[in-house]
């Protein structure tokens, strides 16, 4: 076998498992399933307030028993607000303007119902995967970069305190991995940067399983990824730059806030690679003849 031969086998076989289990393992259940095209998700049960945004894109969606009396001051809204006939709403019609309108009726409640429960699955999933990087505890002046090893990277992370800091992800050259920050505590990112080298942020998402509280503030900070809080509280105020999504129980959203909706979603493998694949098999069948 030729040296380069033997080079694209090597990197054929070191891609095939990941292109095995990338349709199901990893696109259908890291999904987020009909909750995509939301911005702002506010979570069963919980509580909504929306107060003077300076651009919002997406939809927000007030879930069966949301409790949100204040939507207000939301003139740049592209999208529109979905609201459960179980949820107590209130706005101010002369200025909360979602372009689409506000849909009620059976059929949103039948998507918000189903999107919660494809939530809890996803969290379920997240939960359940074993973490390929440990970060600690992320505290102020402790800039991070965490360097994909995978198509799926999952860091556990014990909690945040970012004051003008940097936390910079970097996929493996031409791929798009994925990157899954699972963590345990709070969470306060203040005037500080979510880094994406070689991905977006559809590639990345903050779970939080526990209870906690999230804090993302201050002009100057820009973040990219779905922040997931099933059971948490996520406060986003002043007018940074936001790329994602807020999914989570409790959403408070304040004075000028930016958001951009990008949904969460783990890339299918391309053809490029399972043309690499396909290649591996054929020289390893090759080398196997040539042995016998």
């Amino acid at each position: 076998m030729s040296r380069l031969t033997a080079r694209l086998f090597t990197v054929a076989l070191s891609h095939l498992a990941f292109l095995t289990i990338a349709p199901n393992a990893l696109s259908q259940n890291l999904s987020v399933g009909s909750a995509s095209g939301f911005g702002l998700l506010g979570l069963d049960n919980g509580n909504v307030s929306i107060n003077l945004s300076t651009q919002l894109v997406g939809d927000v969606g007030y879930s069966n028993g949301v409790d949100s009396v204040i939507n207000q001051k939301a003139e740049n809204f592209a999208g529109s607000a979905l609201v459960h006939s179980g949820a107590t709403f209130s706005y101010e019609a002369s200025n909360f303007l979602p372009s689409g309108g506000i849909q009620s009726g059976a059929g949103i409640d039948s998507r918000l119902n189903q999107a919660n429960a494809d939530i809890l699955r996803l969290a379920g999933n997240l939960s359940g995967l074993g973490a390929t990087q440990s970060g600690g505890f992320l505290a102020d002046d402790d800039s991070r970069i965490f360097v994909s090893n995978a198509a799926l990277n999952v860091i556990d992370v014990t909690g945040v305190s970012y004051n003008s800091d940097t936390l910079t992800l970097q996929s493996r050259t031409g791929l798009s991995d994925t990157f899954v920050i699972r963590v345990s505590g709070n969470f306060t990112f203040s005037q500080s940067e979510v880094i994406l080298d070689g991905i977006t942020a559809e590639n990345v998402i903050f779970y939080f399983p526990n209870a906690s509280s999230i804090l993302v503030n201050k002009d100057a900070s820009d973040f990219h990824g779905t922040i997931l809080a099933p059971t948490g509280s996520v406060v986003y105020h002043n007018a940074a730059q936001f790329s994602g999504a807020i999914i989570a129980k409790n959403i408070d959203v304040h004075s000028a806030f930016n958001l951009e909706q990008v949904t969460f979603v783990v890339p299918e493998p391309s053809a490029a690679l399972l043309g690499l694949a396909g290649l591996g098999l054929v020289l390893f069948r090759r080398k196997r003849w040539e042995n016998m």
